[in-house]
């Protein structure tokens, strides 16, 4: 409650399908679950993600989602050529939310760049909540969550990748703890429960 009568209730995840999975093993990839607009800042990711120091030569950007703005799609496709990265980006297309647990497990890292336009972020939670650390933009609701932020800028969207792929087993278990802690879906039941009583 952020003041009397007026209520601030974030998304929620289920915690029972998105929960880390201890023989799951981790790939070099950076996920990027984003539909295919350019307030989702894939463009940016891709700046950013060529930035990165070349002890991550070995990681590939994996952009997992569906069609969206016209053309954008080919766009992308021209700056990774442009940015050398070659093979590094994989279009791999939509995926059904039924497959997304094993996608946020496998992946070492999420990321979530958008420019505008972004609320909860239901992607970065379920990541979370599957052990997979999170690095989100400073835009809209993201700050309201447990991510490691970076302004949507490409050096400091850089940096902050770099300094969360160092960390990358003590960042995923404070954002997992923090998303159990607080964006369940028994809490958010709970937290309804408060609001309209």
């Amino acid at each position: 409650e952020l003041a009397p009568g007026r209520w601030l209730i974030p998304n929620a995840v289920d915690l029972s399908r998105f929960s880390p999975d201890g023989g799951c093993g981790k790939e070099p990839v950076v996920l990027l679950p984003r539909n295919l607009y350019r307030n989702r800042g894939l463009h940016l990711a891709m700046e950013a993600f060529s930035q990165l120091p070349t002890r991550f030569s070995d990681y590939s950007l994996y952009i997992v989602g569906g069609d969206g703005d016209a053309g954008y799609r080919q766009e992308l496709e021209a700056l990774a050529a442009k940015l050398s990265l070659g093979n590094r980006v994989v279009f791999r297309g939509p995926t059904a939310h039924e497959d997304m647990p094993r996608e946020y497990r496998r992946a070492s890292l999420t990321l979530i760049p958008s420019l505008c336009g972004e609320g909860t972020s239901l992607s970065a939670l379920e990541s979370m909540a599957c052990g997979t650390p999170v690095v989100a933009t400073r835009v809209g609701g993201l700050p309201d969550l447990p991510c490691a932020l970076a302004e949507p800028e490409s050096g400091a969207l850089a940096a902050a990748i770099t300094q969360s792929l160092d960390t990358l087993g003590d960042l995923g278990a404070r954002q997992l703890g923090a998303v159990r802690r607080g964006f369940g879906l028994q809490q958010w039941a709970a937290d309804w429960l408060k609001a309209i009583a």
